[in-house]
């Protein structure tokens, strides 16, 4: 493929996974690439946050990789961090309620492990086992739901009980969706399933970093920039004005006016309906936000038996031990409405009643600190209505989008988010190639 003019020039607006995945996409082409980040650090909602008693640098909320998650683990291996990853040797979660722990597991046999594990559950009627292993089958059948149907709708069609749901399907749903499963889009639900954690061990397997997040994507900061590109920190923009197909003028808060010959827009919904423009985008308003809360907290003692639990009749669905510097326990609640209106001490101990009632070594007073963190619009909600509006990276010759929330079939995480900004990227080329 011929070279692009090298007098072409491309914005891309955000400097989250999605504008650095197109970036990157970018990078070896002849143009001239200006990205402009609202904020005074790239990253979007992979964040890092310093506790200030402690001095420990967080997350701002724990991120779940899998190991299908292929196009932001190219994007790592450019960038030179995909070596701090440590993946499962496959997909292995312990479950704890208050009866007792438990285990669901790929193992080394792969799909006979996961028919074992389940029949191992404990307080699980014989029924509700075989309806589970019925509808496991048909997904790897290539099982499909129809683009009304949420994913409580095919568990229903497999008469899959609501006990087994909550233990089961309910946290795996929460994680990868951020949505109820009432509320969740069984497309994207079997999706998930398919390409992941029934497709084979290796996809199926869970993948944590050794680093904090934002420091994976740290490197893009001394990778990219050159004398044709640069990167624009603490720069909003107000509006991008359509001249014609090759033209556009970028107008940026401080009243700066900048020319490109096309724009890749990497916001959020809820980020982009503030731009104004004088062309045709997608309906943002129909697009409904679902909060995650994190919670951080520090302690004396050790009191996981394991690294992390998928958390069984509580508020908060999962824990992870994290022991960078000092130890400390990451809690989460995904689709959190219920937690809207609480105070941050009435969050915390809705989560110490959640660990006394769970784990027996658990004592409150050796907790010394706790990081609350908030974010009210972590990610779209994922409905079959809202899936029928995810737009195309493409809206018209000059102007593409990417964005875990546009169209790529995946639920809203950081592969979707890499994915997106690869489809922009590659839309853009063919439209500018010479």
């Amino acid at each position: 493929m011929s070279q692009i003019n090298n007098s072409k020039k491309v914005a891309i607006i955000g400097g989250g996974i999605s504008g650095i995945s197109a970036a990157m996409e970018l990078i070896d082409k002849d143009i001239n690439i200006d990205i402009y980040e609202a904020r005074n650090s790239i990253g979007g909602r992979v964040a890092g946050i310093k506790d200030k008693l402690t001095g420990d640098e967080i997350d701002n909320g724990k991120h779940l990789m899998v190991g299908a998650y292929s196009n932001f683990f190219d994007l790592l291996q450019k960038l030179g961090t995909f070596k701090h990853l440590y993946f499962q040797k496959y997909f292995n979660v312990n479950f704890i309620s208050e009866s007792g722990e438990f285990n669901f597991s790929n193992g080394r046999f792969g799909k006979l492990s996961q028919l074992i594990s389940l029949m191992n559950f404990p307080g699980i009627s014989l029924r509700d086992k075989r309806n589970s292993i019925k509808f496991i089958n048909q997904v790897n059948r290539g099982l499909d739901a129809t683009p009304s149907e949420s994913a409580k709708d095919i568990l229903n069609n497999f008469q899959i009980s609501n006990k087994i749901s909550e233990i089961l399907w309910e946290p795996l749903i929460l994680a990868t969706m951020n949505t109820t499963p009432r509320e969740a889009s069984g497309k994207i639900f079997l999706n998930i399933l398919k390409l992941a954690f029934f497709h084979s061990n290796y996809s199926g397997r869970l993948v944590f970093s050794n680093l904090q997040l934002n420091k994976l994507l740290i490197p893009f900061l001394t990778i990219f920039p050159n004398e044709h590109r640069r990167i624009f920190l603490q720069k909003s923009i107000e509006s991008v004005n359509k001249i014609d197909d090759d033209n556009f003028i970028i107008k940026i808060k401080n009243g700066e006016e900048y020319n490109y010959n096309a724009v890749i827009f990497t916001l959020t919904p809820f980020a982009l309906k503030k731009i104004k423009t004088n062309f045709q985008m997608p309906d943002f308003e129909s697009f409904e936000s679902s909060p995650i809360v994190s919670l951080y907290l520090w302690s004396e003692e050790d009191f996981l038996k394991n690294d992390f639990y998928a958390l069984i009749g509580a508020k908060f669905q999962w824990i992870f031990k994290e022991t960078y510097n000092s130890l400390r326990y990451a809690l989460t609640h995904s689709a959190a409405d219920e937690f809207a209106m609480l105070s941050k001490s009435e969050i915390i101990e809705l989560a110490y009643q959640d660990l006394e009632k769970l784990f027996s070594k658990f004592n409150r007073n050796l907790i010394y600190q706790a990081q609350l963190i908030i974010e009210k619009k972590a990610a779209i909600k994922l409905t079959p209505q809202t899936e029928s509006l995810r737009p195309p990276q493409k809206i018209s010759k000059g102007i593409y989008l990417a964005g875990d929330w546009t169209s790529t079939g995946l639920p809203a995480t950081m592969e979707s988010a890499a994915l997106s900004g690869k489809h922009a990227a590659g839309n853009l080329i063919t439209d500018l190639s010479l």
